[in-house]
């Protein structure tokens, strides 16, 4: 009857040895883990832009840029006094017309740009592409499309004595 009691109470004991080798805990060794974590270059991240509360507050005309990442540029200009542009793609095309202020008087609005329709935010020293006509001015993304406003084109553009202050604050 001892036998079968022993072999009884073995019997977990030995299914559990048979799951897997195991060690002692004071014998285990942890794998290293590499804990190196890439650290974001805190010199490329650029703060969003200030949206103007109205076009009617902001100095937006003159020249824009926008330079790709492989190195092609893209240069939109704007003539605040007559609501016209001026578009020059990567490609060299140029496309002229007339833009539109939206209901909203803080987003423009230009149906020809590049053979497509194209809605901008006015911002300090920049225009900034949104999504849709349906996208509000102050939806602005780290992957928007932001043209920067060219100072030596822009001050020639507007004449002598121009000011490149674009938004006005909105605390005065």
């Amino acid at each position: 009857m001892r036998t079968f009691f022993t072999l009884t109470a073995a019997a977990p004991l030995v299914l559990l040895a048979a799951c897997g080798e195991t060690t002692p805990a004071d014998e285990s060794r942890v794998a290293p883990v590499d804990t190196e974590i890439a650290a974001l270059d805190q010199s490329e991240a650029e703060p969003l832009p200030q949206v103007a509360t109205s076009l009617d507050d902001v100095e937006f005309g003159g020249a824009y840029s926008l330079e790709s990442p492989d190195g092609q540029s893209e240069r939109l200009t704007l003539n605040s006094q007559d609501d016209t542009y001026e578009y020059t793609a990567a490609n060299g095309t140029v496309t002229r017309g007339s833009y539109t202020r939206m209901d909203d008087n803080r987003r423009l609005s230009i149906e020809d740009f590049g053979g497509q329709p194209a809605y901008f935010s006015v911002a300090d020293g920049e225009l900034v592409r949104l999504e849709n006509a349906d996208t509000p001015a102050d939806q602005i993304t780290v992957a928007s499309q932001r043209y920067r406003r060219d100072e030596a084109a822009s001050a020639q553009e507007t004449g002598p004595g121009a000011t490149t202050d674009n938004v006005a604050d909105p605390g005065n």
